[in-house]
Parts: structure tokens; sequence; C-alpha cells
């Protein structure tokens, strides 16, 4: 079996990176050159995910309920109860997106598979 080696680059702190590398590999994928344009495109993408409509509006209504009850023209009991139902759409959207994901990774999985001419796992 092939011996491990560890990456030859830095960390920003100066502290050696700990990333275990390929016997004929001198940087790990964060660190080698040939992966910067790479990790500027994963860097740029960070944090520009939009936000979905659905979720836009539960934080309208949750913040439109907060301000009702502080001004008084909401009676707590009745927010509370708002509340609670937009907090069963918030964990349905939260299933929903789990179950795309699930999909999406399964669908992935099987073309990797496929790729490599084995069956399920490989087998």
């Amino acid at each position: 079996m092939a011996q491990m080696a560890q990456c030859g680059a830095n960390k920003r702190n100066g502290s050696p990176c700990t990333v275990s590398v390929g016997v004929e590999q001198e940087y790990c994928w964060w660190h080698s050159p040939t992966n910067a344009q790479a990790r500027q495109q994963a860097a740029s993408r960070g944090g520009k995910a939009k936000a979905n409509p659905l979720t836009r509006s539960l934080h309208r209504q949750l913040e439109k309920l907060a301000e009702d009850v502080a001004a008084g023209d909401l009676a707590p009991y009745r927010a509370a109860v708002i509340v609670q139902a937009l907090n069963t759409r918030i964990r349905l959207v939260e299933v929903e997106r789990k179950i795309a994901e699930q999909e999406e990774l399964r669908a992935r999985l099987e073309l990797l598979e496929r790729a490599r001419g084995g069956g399920r796992w490989g087998a």
C-alpha cells in the first residue's frame, strides 16, 4: 500500500498543513497551485445562495407578527398559534430540502457506480 505524505504548505496562521497527500503529490487540494482557479470559483459562490420566495415570505410574516404584538395590535396568544403554523411550514420546507438533497446524491452515486462499471456499492 502506498505511504501517505503530508502537504508541504503552511496554513494562514503559519503552522504546517496536516492534510495527507499521495506520495507523488507535494500539496493537498487546498494548497495545490493547479487548483487555484477551482478554489477561487468555489469561494466566489460561497454565501450567494438565493433565499427561496417561501423563505422570504416566512421572514416577513414573522417580522410582521412581532411588530403587531409589540404594538398591541395582535394578542400574544393569537400570534403564538400563528407562529406554530409557521414553524410547521418551516419544518416542511426543511424536510423537502433534505429529500431533494438525498435524491440528488443518490443520482450522483448511481452515475459514479455506472462509470466504474460496477453495480450498487461497487458489487
